[in-house]
């Protein structure tokens, strides 16, 4: 007669065996349901180790960009060189399908984008269809698609001063600036610019940015024109930095236009553009700062800089339960207290327990950064936001032998060590250097004081389908945290917020059902979904509602810039259809 722990050794092997039969999960499970905590590490184990080897897919790296100049001021163009004239099959993730699109617009670095958007919409069926701008692919939603040309932003050129590439930052001209604004700390980013280059570029001249988000590899201007934010409830979202917006827009003919458009009180000289060309209203502004690809080609943004600093990162190993009861205890923005005099903190957590079972333990991690005039005694380099990347990639490995998932994600939380001693300039820490696998997310925005709940039932969904049914998502769950701000379609638009993150390795099978469910649940707790994250275009309706804004968005984001629709795609559709 066999012991528990040869049961449970065989059970393991069973599954490995044939990770696609829900049956052997749904045995494994139910062995483990009984077993000795013990006897379930020793058995898994075994099991792996007597495993045939078979190779673990690649770790998903960004390829290295060409460099951006050395300081602001060089005038060197930096071509990455064109994309071929037919269009990619997928975005980064390879989750949403881009060969609805017409062509990919092959451009060289001495082209403008006025020229470039011309091409484009005439290659689109007479110019009766649209363009759609295309940095590096790493939204996972539809927000991405277009049934006319694709538009890479990564080698075209800003058509008026100052020109040049949009992959170059330039620092400003204070000739071009409105009475009594000062240059100081403000900075033209170009809209070809990864989020790494630009944060290294400014390192160079001591000059930062308060937040980035998570993850360097994608442009920084499509990060933030989708909303994208860190945490620190002291800051705002990428796209709150922004004062200033050029963008290559059609007027009624659907004859391209470059405009500039900025608050009430903008930057800008009107003395120093052409007519017409500057529009300073706030109402347009707000639409346009999250414009999440729908008003035109954005060519490039002028930031405000901040000066440099360092961080210095504290983190610790808990069980959730014990994190969330530290959670519940709010100052009056509702804000827990346990994050009070950080710069910024956040939760990452397993969402499964392992092993399987009702009202298993959870690992999670706090994060907790300061700003730090000095490194630590013994200092240590940042830990990659997202965790350990090889371990991701077993994950995948075992993501479809669902019932592992959970362990595996408990192996790369355990890489990040508890520690006082991390230290690194302010990008290395938020960011870090982009070299993550290859996969997608949701993000969900919450008010402060309705997250909770609403992550509970999330993960109470999750474990459901888990135990249930064995469908898995092979990623872990981020808790960050983001200041209010007043643009349209920000997932913060007049409320400090809280963001629940749930990551997948691409390859998934399940993914695309459990990240339905979490949505469905998230939309009831008047969450408002990442615009460049998943989520389901049927939802769109819901999800505007969710925005007060939303009227003023269609009437002076997409009516104002894109009176023929030149730019349009499902997603505008929906939006428009929904009000």
């Amino acid at each position: 007669m066999s012991t528990p722990r040869e049961t449970l050794t065989e059970a393991f092997r069973d599954h490995l065996a044939h990770p696609d039969d829900p049956a052997t999960a749904r045995r494994l499970y139910d062995t483990i349901a009984i077993s000795d905590r013990r006897d379930v590490d020793a058995a898994l184990s075994e099991a792996l180790l007597t495993r045939p080897p078979v190779a673990p897919p690649p770790l998903m790296r960004e390829p290295t960009p060409a460099p951006v100049a050395e300081t602001l001021a060089a005038a060197a163009i930096v071509p990455v060189g064109p994309r071929p004239e037919t269009p990619p099959a997928t975005n980064w993730a390879g989750n949403v399908d881009l060969r609805g699109a017409l062509a990919a617009l092959e451009v060289s670095e001495t082209s403008d984008v006025q020229q470039a958007v011309a091409k484009a919409l005439a290659a689109s069926d007479s110019g009766r269809r649209a363009a759609r701008a295309l940095g590096t692919g790493h939204s996972s939603s539809h927000v991405l698609t277009t049934r006319g040309t694709i538009v890479d932003t990564g080698v075209l050129v800003a058509p008026i001063a100052p020109k040049g590439a949009l992959r170059r930052m330039m620092a400003l001209d204070p000739s071009e600036l409105a009475p009594g604004v000062s240059a100081e700390g403000l900075v033209r980013v170009g809209a070809g610019l990864r989020v790494r280059e630009v944060a290294e570029a400014l390192s160079k001249v001591g000059r930062a940015l308060p937040m980035l988000g998570a993850y360097s590899g994608q442009t920084y201007v499509g990060a933030l024109c989708t909303g994208t934010h860190g945490t620190g409830i002291d800051h705002g979202a990428l796209h709150t930095r922004v004062r200033s917006i050029d963008i290559v827009t059609v007027d009624a003919s659907r004859a391209p236009r470059l405009l500039r458009i900025e608050r009430s009180a903008g930057i800008s000289a009107q003395r120093t553009m052409p007519p017409g060309a500057l529009i300073q209203d706030d109402d347009t502004f707000r639409a346009a700062l999250v414009g999440i690809g729908n008003l035109g080609v954005i060519t490039s943004v002028v930031v405000e800089t901040v000066p440099h600093y360092h961080l210095v990162v504290h983190r610790t190993h808990h069980d959730w339960n014990a994190i969330r009861a530290l959670l519940t205890d709010v100052d009056e923005r509702g804000y827990p207290t346990a994050f009070a005099g950080t710069y910024c903190a956040g939760v990452l957590m397993n969402p499964y327990p392992w092993p399987i079972r009702p009202a298993g333990p959870r690992k999670a991690v706090v994060t907790r950064a300061y700003v730090a005039s000095r490194p630590p005694p013994v200092p240590e380099p940042p830990t990659p936001p997202g965790g350990c990347p090889l371990l991701f990639d077993i994950a995948r490995f075992l993501g479809n032998a669902t019932a592992l998932t959970p362990w595996a994600l408990d192996m790369a939380i355990d890489t990040m060590r508890a520690t006082t001693n991390e230290y690194g300039a302010w990008w290395e820490v938020l960011a870090g250097r982009g070299e993550l696998p290859q996969g997608y997310s949701v993000e969900y925005g919450f008010p402060l004081d309705r997250f909770l709940p609403a992550l509970d039932a999330i993960l109470d969904a999750m474990y459901e389908l888990a135990w249930r049914d064995t469908k898995m998502v092979a990623g872990t769950l981020s808790l960050r945290f983001v200041r209010g701000d007043d643009a349209d379609l920000s997932m913060a638009e007049g409320r400090d917020t809280a963001f629940v993150e749930i990551l997948t390795l691409s390859g998934i099978h399940d993914a695309p059902e459990v990240f339905a469910r979490t949505e469905r649940i998230a939309l009831a707790h008047g969450a408002r979904p990442h615009w460049g994250q998943w989520f389901d275009p049927e939802s769109v309706p819901k999800i505007v509602s969710h925005y007060p804004r939303a009227a003023s968005y269609v009437t002076k984001g997409l009516d104002r810039l894109d009176p023929t629709r030149a730019f349009e795609n499902e997603i505008s559709r929906a939006i428009r259809a929904a009000l």
